[in-house]
């Protein structure tokens, strides 16, 4: 998870990834992720879903998180109105 660091920021954002029963009943990794990262107006929030049956899952849902996060951070930063639900939909989209 990225760190938050809560001098600049109100937010307190926790977040976890519990393997399944039969991953653990298998030996295997829980091969979700989620990420976050936040500034004083804006939390950013994204999680994904490790396809247990793929090569290298834990390893793409981890990526996809941490790129998101990154991503739409710098996009809701130069956003000019951060609080219109409208424009965070098309910023989203």
């Amino acid at each position: 998870m990225t760190a938050v660091d809560e001098r600049r920021t109100p937010w307190r954002i926790h977040g976890m990834s519990v393997e399944g029963y039969r991953h653990r009943r298998q030996g295997q990794p829980c091969q979700d992720a989620c990420a976050h990262t936040a500034t004083e107006s804006v939390a950013v929030l994204a999680v994904a879903d490790g396809a247990g049956s793929r090569p290298r899952s834990e390893e793409g849902s981890r990526l996809a998180v941490e790129l998101a996060t990154e991503h739409f951070a710098r996009r809701a930063a130069a956003a000019p109105d951060r609080r219109d639900g409208k424009a965070v939909r098309e910023l989203l989209r």
